[in-house]
């Protein structure tokens, strides 16, 4: 089994965080595990940013449009 701290220090340095990163010891495990799933560091977004700048101008700053199909919704009034 590992111990916990290398499991976290793996989950994390998957996830794009730093080596630098501080895990609170505080925190359940239960809470780091959402947290970890729900973040996204500035390293990953700088990527996708990225990809989108490479994408724009490789189509003259063109977003071509797509139409898809999408079921009917009907909506409800909250009670």
């Amino acid at each position: 089994m590992i111990e916990r701290d290398r499991l976290y220090a793996y989950i994390l340095s998957v996830g794009g965080f730093l080596d630098t990163y501080k895990i609170p010891k505080e925190l359940p495990d239960s809470r780091l595990y959402k947290q970890f799933g729900n973040s996204v560091t500035t390293t990953v977004i700088e990527r996708v940013a990225e990809q989108i700048k490479n994408a724009l101008q490789s189509t003259g700053n063109v977003i071509p449009f797509r139409p898809t199909a999408r079921p009917n919704r009907t909506l409800r009034k909250a009670a």
